[in-house]
């Protein structure tokens, strides 16, 4: 979205779809209120597991340098333009700075170099942005930092680019509730920014031929829908990095670039960063 442009939704006859899900977002908000296609069953959400992946006083600890880098990113924009791009995420995310739960990590190193290279202007971009992510973090938690001080009023960003849910998949939650968390957090970004939001997939995981996992089938399910929401909400995007990580074939995860099988290894961040900085500039 233009700056200061207020943004209305796309007529409901411009959204794919003919199933009307159960939404979880206020009844009057009609921005909301798309048309999702149809899955075959209603729309509902399960309780998700409750497992912690933290102690509370290192979260207390990696929330609040999150918190600093939104506040300091605020602060230097005194007079100056808006930053880029900030991202929010997981691990995934947390990568960017070279951290894991905020160590500091040798092996992530390259990581960070791609970000430096690929969005600041110390790293020679043409592109200014932060990575705001905390491992292990599920769509309820992100929703939590952004309304507890990740977003300050002042913070102001030509895009928001949010990769979350990889983490409520194995946590217990149905396909359906990570669509409608990452939902509650875009519509958060969107009624309180007038920035773009890029909705980026949640990339493949796991070791087995995608054709035979369960698990990638939900994160399809998700991405699906993902890209259809934002193809009806004008200021939002979707983002499809899946073919970065995948072999050539298109049938497993490339070990050569997600060697963990969950997180892009320094070849995918290289790829992903261009990927992402490429899109950036035909947006801003």
């Amino acid at each position: 979205r233009t700056p200061g442009q207020l943004y209305r939704p796309a007529a409901s006859n411009e959204i794919r779809g003919s199933h009307e899900p159960q939404s979880l977002l206020s009844n009057q908000d009609k921005l909301f209120q798309t048309q999702l296609p149809s899955t075959g069953m209603p729309l509902q959400v399960v309780n998700c597991s409750s497992s912690q992946y933290h102690s509370l006083s290192s979260l207390v600890s990696v929330a609040a340098r999150n918190k600093a880098m939104a506040h300091n990113a605020s602060t230097e924009q005194h007079d100056r333009q808006p930053l880029d791009v900030v991202m929010y995420g997981d691990s995934i995310t947390e990568h960017w700075l070279g951290m894991a739960f905020l160590d500091t990590k040798p092996e992530l190193e390259e990581d960070a170099k791609a970000f430096r290279k690929y969005f600041t202007h110390a790293g020679g971009s043409e592109l200014e942005g932060i990575p705001l992510g905390i491992s292990g973090d599920r769509t309820q938690d992100l929703l939590w930092r952004v309304q507890n001080g990740e977003l300050p009023r002042e913070l102001r960003a030509k895009v928001f680019w949010l990769l979350i849910g990889t983490n409520n998949i194995p946590d217990g939650c149905s396909p359906e509730s990570v669509l409608m968390g990452i939902l509650y957090i875009c519509k958060f970004l969107y009624d309180k920014t007038d920035a773009q939001i890029v909705l980026n997939g949640i990339l493949p995981k796991g070791p087995l031929k995608l054709s035979k996992d369960p698990v990638w089938d939900q994160i399809s399910w998700i991405n699906d829908r993902l890209e259809c929401f934002a193809s009806g909400v004008d200021g939002v995007s979707f983002f499809n990095a899946t073919d970065i990580f995948l072999t050539n074939n298109k049938t497993m995860i490339n070990k050569t670039t997600m060697d963990d099988f969950l997180h892009p290894s320094p070849l995918g961040s290289d790829l992903w960063g261009k990927a992402i900085h490429d899109r950036l500039l035909e947006m801003i």
